[in-house]
């Protein structure tokens, strides 16, 4: 397979511009190896993310490093993408990795000027499998509830990409008994993925989000990241998405060498509270969660009856069975800043390292 520099000389025997074609390569091997060029079906729009001369397209197309077709939706949802081939992708890689030595310096010392803590959530909540991708959050306000269901939705994520057997469940058990099993399993991805779960979902908490989005633009600015359009599986534009190629990843990782221990079980602890505005949190999910994180039925209790004295919540149901509620939230509002307040000061702490 042709190698990046083989490929470049190439390009200058024939006269072509090498800075317009190593650019092109380069920057769509920033953006995961895919960028959207175009919307619609009957009066098809261009979209501006990867511009360059036609012929440098062209080239690209026909030297067998990049490929063009639709790839979701329908009518005015239709999308078409540039994509790398596994060819292109070798080639824009090499590109990118010198590009990204004379890069080093500066990236790092940008990075230096946010807390390792932060380092260690985006190279943890935000690494996939190709690279670093962050789907900016829609809204800057959100509810306790909404963040209790981003909580399930990251848990259920990983029980869908970790458990192939999903449909088998569903078979075996029924709609209903396989909903149950994903719950139990979304507990056990908790306590097996807990520094995963706790990443990706402080990165989308609004405080430390803003952060997040500074750095990823930082990054933008030093061309080793992108921004673009996020669109589900029928096309639909759902927001917009920051993608950075691995090695990013990877130069992060030993500036964000650092401690979370504690800020971990912090959120152990926050989250059981937070898990409480799903009615099908039981106590023996509580009592099941808790264990998992050495937290004590004590401690549990403690916190409540304190919470049951300012009139927020009712006192730990000790005496409840499995499927009983651990305990009932009296004043929604008041029980909702509660949660808000501890996760703004573990979001503090995290930031202010």
């Amino acid at each position: 397979m042709v190698s990046a520099s083989e490929f470049l000389s190439e390009v200058e025997g024939m006269g072509l511009d090498r800075e317009a074609v190593s650019s092109a390569l380069l920057e769509l091997y920033v953006a995961g190896g895919e960028v959207p060029y175009e919307r619609g079906s009957e009066k098809p729009v261009m979209l501006p993310y990867w511009d360059h001369e036609d012929w440098v397209i062209r080239f690209l197309w026909e030297s067998k490093l990049v490929t063009s077709g639709a790839k979701m939706g329908n009518f005015d949802r239709l999308t078409r993408y540039h994509s790398l081939t596994e060819k292109g992708r070798k080639v824009a890689q090499e590109i990118f990795r010198d590009f990204l030595s004379l890069k080093k310096e500066a990236i790092v010392a940008a990075s230096r000027g946010f807390s390792r803590k932060l380092l260690y959530l985006i190279v943890a909540g935000c690494s996939g499998g190709v690279g670093l991708t962050y789907r900016v959050p829609e809204r800057r306000e959100v509810s306790a509830e909404d963040l209790s269901q981003l909580l399930q939705k990251i848990e259920s994520d990983i029980v869908l990409i970790e458990d192939h057997a999903i449909v088998d469940l569903v078979d075996r058990f029924g709609f209903k008994g396989a909903l149950e099993q994903i719950k139990d399993r979304e507990l056990a991805v908790s306590r097996k993925r807990h520094p995963i779960v706790f990443a990706r979902f402080m990165v989308q908490y609004p405080l430390v989000a803003q952060s997040v989005v500074e750095l990823f633009e930082t990054l933008v600015n030093h061309r080793v990241a992108m921004k673009l359009p996020a669109y589900d599986s029928r096309g639909y534009l759902i927001g917009e998405e920051y993608s950075a190629p691995p090695e990013v990843g990877d130069e992060m990782i030993s500036l964000s060498d650092v401690d979370v221990s504690a800020e971990l079980g912090r959120f152990a602890a926050i989250s059981i509270f937070l898990r409480r505005f799903s009615r099908d949190f039981t106590k023996g999910r509580l009592e099941s969660f808790a264990r998992a994180f050495n937290i004590s039925e004590s401690e549990i209790e403690v916190a409540l009856d304190a919470m049951a004295k300012e009139g927020l919540t009712s006192k730990y149901n000790r005496l409840g069975k499995n499927d009983s509620p651990p305990f009932m939230i009296m004043d929604r509002e008041r029980y909702s800043e509660r949660v808000h307040l501890d996760l703004k000061m573990l979001a503090n702490d995290i930031l202010g390292e």
